[in-house]
């Protein structure tokens, strides 16, 4: 029997495993809220738990095609040469992303020089039905023509308490700041910034307009939120790092209370462990705000937790009011129910084998979050990758949902065409993932309509299998498919478990090959996608994976059917992709269910049409593989 507690408490916490089956629970202050959810199933868990705080958002079809970019370009013109390489090498490609180089200094809503030509080589994306994902941050310029129009509209920002707590050295420099109590940070080169106070109708109706505004200039297709967790750089730091990077000005740090009555809020009793593990010497509002801060809905100390959630919130709407489509956004902080509006990026990762293999274990606990729309930076985002490393991370990288290839712009470049065989293996694993699309695409449609993982652990399938249990590094894609990477140097053969209740057949070029259930070895050349199953009892939709999705969606749709007690099922959901999902039941889209049936005689396949769609073209089914 399976069952979970969600504790909803957004104040300071420390959750520790203990060496025997226990946890130590430890916060300084706040209700404490607990929810129990029963069970019995891994699977019901989940789907309990998202009828608590909400189903996950469905991103765009498109969305789940592969992205590419990277810190460092110095003009749109490196990115287009980056994307020129990755088509012509044949490699399936569907969102470039541009990250803070574009903006002039890392200011929201700007474009940098070099890249005035940006807003032109966007619409040839489109042209050429790829799509464009823009990167923001939270955080506006205390100088900057955003924030001035944010004050025009009554937007409300981060403040200092009182007026005697407001840091004037820095304040003074900035006249339309200097009456005010806004709390300044560090987040661009040369100039302070203030924090929106997302909880107020003023703050997201002024938030809307700039983003209307910026879309405007450039046509994004979707956003992706960064920083606001909040960040604000070295916080407390009277020589902070920032001042050695060439990036940067010697600009005052913002320096929070630790003396007196606010400076319980910093430095209460207990700060935590990230406090001990990051600096014997640093507060609680190192490398963020400081807690004593206030917002419309509290102070800092007691609302942090919620920021990343309600810029989030905001942005979202907004996004889908601007463009009228469903788009999609990627959040780098995220809450329970964060999934509603937002995927998960996992962070500024480094290219090493081991941050690679935590990943796996990463995108299958997201998935319990209610996030499934989840991905690490492949190939690593800090440091330099290597080929092996990167080709391998590629492969993975494929059965991410959020499949995004990204690095710091300080490491060597490690877009695909790098190196030869990192191309060649992503070009062949994407066209894998593309193939299997119809597929993903239904499961994140189920997951958003009806509350359910998408990446699941093996468990979650065989909760009676003990060695499911202990198998961290495999995942499936619904209940159909098992994925077995390559997770650690030199590999060429694979030591995956196939869980021993059920039939499995090769997804690879050994298409159809039944495999033997248990502990085995299979091959993992280089040049091969990593051991790939389809599980018996399931029939699954495919098509011939194209350069985009939307080249890939025009094809013929073909049934893999793997029978296991002569019987199968499957199913597919099928919309246009791009439509704002405002209410399940009145959506126009297509669910079709498979039934297959064979014996000594005869086999019978029957399609079922559950729901119809009164302005949708579906692509015919024009041929079934059968195995077993």
């Amino acid at each position: 029997m399976t069952f979970s507690f969600l504790e909803v408490q957004k104040m300071l916490q420390d959750i520790t495993i203990g060496p025997a089956p226990h946890v130590v629970y430890r916060t300084i202050g706040g209700i404490l809220d607990l929810y129990f959810f029963p069970g019995p199933s891994p699977e019901d868990v989940v789907r309990q738990y998202l009828a608590f705080v909400g189903t996950p958002m469905l991103p765009a079809y498109w969305a789940l095609g592969f992205q590419l970019g990277s810190r460092g370009y110095k003009s749109w013109k490196d990115l287009e040469s980056v994307v020129s390489e990755t088509r012509k090498a044949g490699i399936p490609l569907d969102v470039p992303f541009a990250d803070l180089e574009y903006m002039s200094k890392e200011e929201d809503f700007t474009m940098a020089s070099g890249w005035e030509g940006f807003p032109s080589y966007v619409e040839q994306l489109h042209n050429e039905s790829l799509h464009f994902i823009a990167v923001l941050q939270p955080a506006v310029q205390a100088d900057g023509d955003p924030f001035k129009r944010g004050l025009q509209e009554n937007a409300s920002f981060v403040e200092w308490e009182t007026n005697q707590a407001v840091q004037r050295s820095i304040q003074n420099l900035y006249p339309l700041a200097n009456k005010t109590k806004i709390m300044l940070g560090v987040l661009r080169t040369d100039k302070h910034v203030a924090y929106p106070d997302f909880t107020t109708a003023e703050t997201k109706s002024w938030w809307v307009k700039e983003l209307a505004d910026f879309h405007k200039t450039i046509n994004y297709d979707g956003l992706w939120i960064v920083r606001n967790e909040p960040s604000s750089l070295e916080t407390n730091e009277d020589q902070p790092r920032y001042w050695y990077s060439l990036e940067h000005t010697n600009i005052t740090s913002l320096h929070c209370p630790v003396n007196g009555s606010s400076a319980k809020y910093d430095i209460p009793p207990y700060q935590t462990q990230n406090v001990y593990h990051y600096d014997a010497k640093t507060y609680l509002a190192s490398m963020t705000l400081c807690m004593s801060a206030m917002t419309k809905q509290g102070r800092m100390y007691d609302v942090k937790n919620l920021y990343g959630l309600q810029q989030t919130i905001a942005t979202n709407s907004a996004v889908q009011k601007i463009t009228k489509k469903r788009g999609v956004l990627i959040t780098r902080s995220s809450y329970p129910s964060g999934g509603r509006y937002a995927g998960h990026s996992l962070g500024n990762n480094f290219a090493a084998w081991e941050d690679m293999a935590t990943s796996v274990i990463a995108i299958q606990e997201f998935n319990m979050f209610g996030i499934p729309y989840i991905g690490a930076d492949i190939c690593g985002y800090a440091h330099d990758t290597a080929e092996e490393l990167c080709l391998r991370w590629q492969q993975l990288g494929a059965f991410y949902t959020l499949s995004r290839n990204r690095n710091d712009g300080k490491s060597i470049p490690q877009h695909p065409t790098k190196w030869f065989s990192v191309a060649r293996a992503t070009a062949a694993a994407n066209l894998f993932r593309y193939s299997l699309l119809p597929y993903l695409y239904t499961l994140m449609f189920e997951a958003s309509c009806d509350g359910a993982t998408v990446i699941r652990p093996l468990f979650f399938e065989f909760p009676n299998d003990d060695a499911a249990h202990q198998n961290d590094f495999q995942f499936m894609w619904g209940p159909a498919i098992l994925i077995a990477p390559v997770l650690a140097e030199g590999t060429k053969l694979v030591y995956a478990y196939l869980p021993r209740n059920a039939t499995w057949y090769s997804l690879r070029d050994d298409f159809g090959v039944k495999a033997q259930s248990g502990f085995s070895f299979f091959s993992a050349p280089l040049d091969r996608l990593p051991p790939v199953f389809l599980r018996g009892g399931y029939i699954i939709p495919r098509q011939r994976g194209g350069q985009t999705t939307a080249a890939t969606r025009q094809r013929p749709f073909q049934l893999v059917i793997a029978v296991e007690n002569s019987k199968s099922f499957g199913k597919l959901i099928w919309d246009d992709g791009e439509s704002i999902v405002e209410n399940f039941d009145q959506h126009d889209y297509v669910e079709l269910h498979f039934n297959f049936t064979m014996n000594d005689t005869a086999s019978q396949l029957i399609l079922s049409l559950v729901k119809s769609a009164s302005s949708l073209t579906v692509p015919n089914i024009t041929s079934a593989s059968i195995l077993g």
